[in-house]
């Protein structure tokens, strides 16, 4: 039988190295990425270099926010949330859908077809989550307890 809490924890740090993982990625890129190109309505390589500057620096902000918030999230999911402190969970929840979900949302409005990728970091959370709370067949519930 699997043990439910090893399980949960297991999918909640991998959700909380991803969202760190792409916060770094956002953080120490060089520049603009060509993704970002048909958003742009142009190539990347071809905006002036203010804007280009301008969105570099939003976006290195937005990579040092959610590698804070992949670091918080995985100091509480090995410390409060592992000795079974309830709040730790909503504390979990709220940064990560508060940060993630509108990024994957802002990333949709303006086109960007990668925004699912944010997407899965959030799923991945919410079912650490819900496996640690919500009864599942899976799992037999007086054993883990």
């Amino acid at each position: 039988m699997l043990n439910r809490t090893r399980v949960s924890i297991a999918v909640l740090n991998v959700g909380a190295v991803l969202l760190t993982l792409g916060g770094l990625y956002d953080l120490l890129t060089f520049s603009i990425p060509e993704l970002w190109s048909g958003v742009l309505g142009q190539s990347a390589t071809n905006l002036p270099p203010q804007v280009a500057r301008l969105l570099l620096a939003l976006l290195r902000a937005l990579g040092g926010a959610l590698v804070a918030i992949g670091l918080g999230t995985l100091v509480l999911i090995n410390g409060p949330f592992r000795r079974g402190d309830r709040w730790a969970a909503v504390a979990i929840v709220l940064l990560v859908v508060v940060a993630e979900a509108n990024n994957a949302i802002q990333m949709w409005t303006t086109g960007a077809t990668y925004y699912w990728v944010t997407l899965v970091y959030v799923v991945l959370i919410l079912a650490g989550v819900a496996l640690a709370y919500f009864p599942t067949p899976a799992f037999n519930m007086s054993r883990n307890r």
